[in-house]
C-alpha cells in the first residue's frame, strides 16, 4: 500500500490487507516511510530542490508513484520493503526535458541512501512507522 504526500499526483492503491477507508491495517504488519529528496544538481553551485516526495509502505509489499507535468519534468518511484529483512528498496526514473536518469537504493531502517547520477542527487531514508493502535 502507499500513502502520497504530494499535490497534484496519480495514486493507485493495491493491498490485500485493506480496504481502503473501511477497515485498519494488519496489527502485525510492519509499516514503512521512505523519504526521498531529489535535487538538480546541473548547476553545482546552485542545487535545485525538485521533488520532496514520502511514501508509505507495508512490510512485504510493494508500492508505486509516478508525479509528473506533460513534456516537463516526470519522476517514478517504485519502492518495496522486505518483510525478512526490513530493508527498503528504491528504483528511481526521472525525466526533466531533455536530461534523462535512473537508479536504485537500498538501506535498512535508519540509514540514509544517496546516489548521484546524470545532473541529479537523490537521498533516501527509511523509517519503521510508528503505529498507535
Amino acid at each position: 500500500m502507499i500513502l502520497s504526500l504530494a499535490s497534484g499526483c496519480r495514486v493507485t492503491f493495491d493491498t490485500h490487507y485493506q480496504k481502503i477507508g473501511t477497515e485498519n491495517i494488519h496489527p502485525n504488519i510492519s509499516q514503512y516511510i521512505m523519504e526521498f529528496e531529489i535535487a538538480d544538481i546541473s548547476d553545482e553551485s546552485n542545487p535545485i530542490k525538485i521533488a520532496t516526495p514520502r511514501l508509505i509502505v507495508l512490510a512485504g509489499s510493494d508500492a508505486e508513484i509516478s508525479i509528473g507535468e506533460l513534456k516537463k519534468q516526470f519522476i517514478e518511484i517504485k519502492a518495496f520493503v522486505s518483510k525478512e529483512t526490513g530493508e527498503g528498496t528504491a528504483e528511481i526514473s526521472i525525466i526533466q526535458n531533455e536530461k534523462r536518469a535512473s537508479g536504485k537504493l537500498t538501506t535498512r531502517a535508519g540509514q540514509p541512501a544517496k546516489l548521484l547520477t546524470g545532473d541529479f542527487a537523490i537521498q533516501f531514508i527509511l523509517k519503521e512507522a510508528k503505529i498507535d493502535q
